[in-house]
């Protein structure tokens, strides 16, 4: 018999919709952010109504990847510490991230830098970037690639973990009381929420200074998938098959989407507290609504199980890194005295429709290879209307292929059990985060 989704903690089903959306969402804010401020003239006073006002808040995606780091690749060292088990190797998970994250980034970093120069940027500067360093330098270097600051945050995150780790064997050992370990994860999220919270909500001239972006001011962003991945054990056993399984998720489904929606209405874009509560909101209602719909019914709904959103998912990381150069470098050709709507659509259209294809293929030649450690194989030929439900031994997957289908480490999963999860691209740990400037 298939072990369904609830069998085994760490499993997503709707992981890669939701890393492909978010991805998508980011697209949009940087290519009207753009089109707003480069290609508008300054003394044009264009009304972009609802869409201007949606758009510019598509940044929030960026807090449902952080969610999604945190429940994916923090998920098995939170459940290694409640059940009093070993954590993970550190050489094994770090390495499995490298291989994750660093090919792509140095990649399209090195593809960047021969198209478009350094922007003026030393060399130093350069090479600071490309070791993930870019939130600690000002200057000319921000404009190589501007989104790449979050992947700095996931950077630390993923080296917070084991370094976190050590330092509790360290210091206090594994408590023997369940209960304890317990209460010392509790206050330890709850101390880098709050305090995340307040150190990001900081004085405005500071938000935006080299080092102001670091993993003590974005924790908070981290706490909420951390803390699915500890209830998950419990809830996912409390709520299957249950019809309270499914109203929590359309409840949590509902934060999410009042969080963006008071983004818009509220003009919430400054920083400051009702903002990153509204992030925290995003992040946690659309990743814990995925995962409470899971736990009660074993399943994701359709919209976000199938071959186009898995895709999305696979190429999310890719899309990210690409999308800024290619909304860039189409700006650049954008007509003289073309309508801004006209514009818009234009940029908008020809980012999805560049950066998607160059993302599949970075997929293909890169980052499947590092993760696999196998070269690139040219896709099989499938006789029509026959579906691929492959998926790496030990992964369950009842209900469709994730990134997970073709790799046996994931880009966002830690395995803390012989089982892997299927919505971070088969690895154990979590796809870096696009971000938002």
């Amino acid at each position: 018999m298939t072990a369904s989704a609830t069998d085994t903690d760490g499993y997503l089903i709707a992981g890669d919709a939701l890393r492909g959306f978010a991805a998508l969402a980011v697209l949009v804010f940087h290519g009207y952010l753009g089109v707003a401020i480069l290609v508008v003239p300054l003394d044009q006073n264009v009304d972009w109504g609802l869409f201007g006002d949606v758009s510019v808040r598509l940044s929030s995606g960026l807090y449902v990847f952080f969610a999604l780091s945190g429940y994916l690749v923090g998920g098995p060292w939170v459940r290694a510490w409640l059940l009093g088990d070993g954590f993970p190797r550190p050489l094994d998970y770090l390495g499995r991230r490298a291989r994750r994250i660093v090919p792509a980034f140095w990649v399209v970093g090195a593809a960047l830098l021969l198209w478009f120069g350094t922007s003026g940027a030393g060399t130093r500067d350069v090479l600071i970037l490309l070791a993930f360093g870019q939130v600690f330098l000002e200057g000319q270097v921000q404009y190589i690639m501007p989104q790449g600051w979050s992947l700095d945050i996931e950077l630390m995150f993923y080296l917070a973990l084991p370094v976190l780790a050590g330092l509790a064997l360290h210091v206090w050992g594994v408590p023997a009381s369940a209960r304890t370990r317990r209460r010392a994860l509790v206050a330890f999220l709850a101390v880098a929420f709050v305090g995340g919270i307040a150190l990001r909500a900081g004085p405005p001239d500071t938000l935006e200074q080299a080092g102001a972006r670091n993993l003590f001011a974005f924790a908070w962003a981290f706490v909420p998938g951390l803390a699915l991945a500890a209830i998950e054990p419990v809830a996912s056993v409390r709520l299957k098959d249950r019809r309270e399984g499914r109203r929590i998720a359309l409840a949590l489904g509902a934060l999410g989407t009042a969080s963006f929606g008071a983004l818009v209405l509220f003009d919430l874009n400054d920083g400051r507290l009702a903002t990153l509560l509204a992030y925290a909101g995003c992040g946690t209602g659309f990743v814990g609504g995925a995962l409470a719909w899971q736990w009660a019914t074993g399943a994701a709904p359709r919209g976000l199980d199938n071959r186009v959103v898995h895709a999305l998912g696979r190429w999310s990381y890719g899309i990210y890194l690409i999308h800024v150069g290619v909304g860039v470098e189409l700006i650049k050709h954008v007509p003289e005295g073309l309508a801004p709507g006209l514009a818009l659509a234009l940029v908008l259209g020809g980012m999805l429709a560049v950066s998607i294809p160059l993302a599949a293929l970075l997929w293909w030649i890169v980052e499947k290879p590092a993760i696999t450690g196998r070269r690139p194989r040219r896709p099989r030929l499938r006789a029509p209307g026959v579906r691929s439900r492959v998926a790496p031994a030990g992964v369950p997957t009842p209900t469709g292929p994730s990134v997970a289908a073709v790799a046996p480490t994931d880009p966002s999963v830690e395995a803390a059990a012989p089982t892997r999860s299927s919505s971070a691209a088969a690895a154990p740990d979590a796809v870096p985060a696009p971000a938002a400037k």
